[in-house]
C-alpha cells in the first residue's frame, strides 16, 4: 500500500538539458515547479472527491475531529521541482486522518484472544486511483510548461 505519491521533475530536466541545465535560465525551474505544483495539486483534488463519495465518509467521521478529507497533504519542497501528495494524516494531534490510511489498503479480519470477531475494513484505493488516473497528465503538463519556458526563452535571446 503506497500512501505517498513523489513526483519528482529533476530527471525530467535532466533528459532535456544534461550538464547545461545548471546554466540554464531560473524560469525553466520555475516552469517545472509550477508544473509540479499542478500535478500534485489535481492528485490532491482528485483524491478528496475520492474520498467525498466513498462508502466510508459519513457524517460520523466528523465525530473525532475534522473530516477525514483534511488528511489528504501536498507538499512543494522549497527551491526543487519535487513535490509529494501524501493520506499519512495528523498523528500529532489525533485528529482523525491517519485512519485514511485503513480506508485505502483495508485491513485483515481482527479477533480477541477469545475468538470474537472485531471485523475488518474492505479496501477503497481512492488515492491509487486518483494516482493512476492523473499520473501520465501530470508528466505531459511539467513536459508543456518546460516546453513553454524553453519557447520564451529561445524567443527572447533570439
Amino acid at each position: 500500500m503506497k500512501s505517498v505519491k513523489l513526483i519528482d521533475a529533476k530527471p525530467m530536466l535532466d533528459a532535456f538539458f544534461g550538464d547545461l541545465f545548471k546554466k540554464t535560465d531560473q524560469r525553466i525551474m520555475s516552469a517545472a515547479r509550477h508544473g509540479v505544483s499542478d500535478a500534485i495539486n489535481r492528485i490532491k483534488e482528485k483524491t478528496k472527491s475520492n474520498i467525498s463519495s466513498s462508502w466510508f465518509n459519513s457524517s460520523s467521521s466528523r465525530k473525532y475531529g475534522i473530516g477525514l478529507i483534511e488528511g489528504v497533504k501536498a507538499y512543494l519542497w522549497q527551491g526543487e521541482a519535487t513535490g509529494f501528495v501524501d493520506i499519512l494524516g495528523n498523528t500529532r494531534t489525533n485528529d482523525g486522518t491517519w485512519r485514511l490510511r485503513l480506508f485505502e489498503g483495508g485491513t485483515k479480519e481482527r479477533k480477541s484472544k477469545h475468538g470474537k470477531s472485531y471485523g475488518r475494513i474492505r479496501s477503497a484505493w481512492f488515492f491509487s486511483n486518483a494516482v493512476s488516473s492523473i499520473g501520465s497528465d501530470a508528466v505531459t503538463d511539467i513536459q508543456n510548461s518546460i516546453q513553454t519556458a524553453i519557447d520564451e526563452i529561445n524567443h527572447l535571446n533570439g
